[in-house]
């Protein structure tokens, strides 16, 4: 088997464990992934990228935030630099952050990057996207965090004008 498949059977293996709520062997798993993607393609192939998101996230959810930013600040580097800063996949990889900011209470930091990934939806796909509806409503839960309904509401609003299209 090459290291690419065992890549993805070992990815595939982390996002099960995930879902079991297994989170720890989930991440070490994905570690286990990362460094087998990273053996196969070098440290800048975009599956690296991939992996380091995989264990973002896995930290995310066990509330390690600061394990995970250094990994989502990793993988949005990498993407931007192989894709472009403007690319749907550099918008999702700029929403994990985002959501780590806001898992943070840095509520200031995360606003300014929901909109960039606002931006780059509406910039990719248009303004009435269902994507846009969806970082419009991202935007919408930070706003309602930091007690901002006003602005939560206007999000909303425009999410659901294009959702109801």
């Amino acid at each position: 088997m090459d290291r690419r498949s065992q890549w993805e059977i070992l990815t595939e293996q982390a996002m099960e464990l995930h879902r079991q709520g297994e989170n720890e062997r989930a991440l070490a798993v994905a570690e286990e992934a990362l460094l087998y993607v990273e053996d196969a393609y070098g440290p800048e192939h975009p599956s690296v990228a991939a992996s380091l998101t995989n264990m973002a996230l896995l930290n995310l959810d066990m509330g390690r935030y600061d394990e995970a930013e250094p990994l989502c600040r990793q993988s949005l580097e990498m993407m931007e630099g192989g894709l472009g800063p403007d690319h749907p996949n550099v918008a999702e990889a700029v929403n994990n952050l985002a959501l780590c900011c806001s898992m943070q209470g840095r509520y200031g930091e995360s606003e300014t990057l929901y909109k960039r990934v606002l931006s780059a939806m509406e910039n990719n796909f248009g303004p009435d996207h269902e994507l846009v509806a969806q970082a419009l409503r991202n935007l919408a839960g930070l706003y309602e965090k930091a007690e901002k309904p006003d602005k939560a509401a206007d999000c909303i609003a425009r999410a659901e004008k294009i959702e109801a299209r």
